[in-house]
């Protein structure tokens, strides 16, 4: 049986290729980032305490400190914008602002998170760090939340264009 007439593919908007693109980078590099030290501060030890990975997971950390779940909360939430961006490689309009408008929320959410990240490990270990001067935020940290927020505002501004272009 011969199919007659051509077959209409729907036409990809490159704006979302490079909107999921730019994502995906911001997210990956705001993941490889915690690698870097969470907290920092006047004297050595905010050094003691490690990268990101080190702090949210107590790895290398002395053994009473706690895992941060929190934290881990946020490392998740790059994970699964990652991984849903890939999905705007594929998605037309109407699918596309309500995963853009997803990916915006996990982004923004990490990134306060990592915002916050001194006070959140100071409830979960029942220790105040204002007592040794390491109650800023270190370079892992900040840049996690930078690059959260790019990523962030990326996927608005492919809101942006999708919602304007809505048929």
């Amino acid at each position: 049986m011969a199919i007659k007439g051509k077959v209409q593919f729907m036409k990809k908007n490159p704006v979302n290729k490079i909107v999921s693109a730019l994502v995906i980078v911001f997210a990956l590099v705001a993941i490889f980032v915690l690698y870097s030290a969470c907290f920092s501060g006047a004297n050595k030890l905010s050094s003691s305490y490690g990268s990101c990975f080190d702090v949210m997971f107590s790895t290398g950390l002395s053994d009473k400190n706690a895992v941060v779940p929190f934290m881990i909360v946020g490392f998740v939430c790059l994970i699964v914008a990652v991984l849903l961006a890939f999905a705007g490689f594929v998605l037309e309009r109407k699918q596309m602002i309500v995963l853009l408008l997803v990916l915006a929320a996990l982004l923004v959410a990490n990134a306060v998170i990592f915002l916050f990240s001194v006070q959140i490990w100071e409830a979960v270990q029942g220790i105040s760090l204002s007592n040794t001067r390491d109650n800023a935020l270190g370079s892992g940290a900040i840049c996690s939340i930078i690059f959260s927020f790019l990523g962030a505002a990326t996927a608005l501004v492919g809101v942006y264009f999708n919602a304007k272009n809505a048929d």
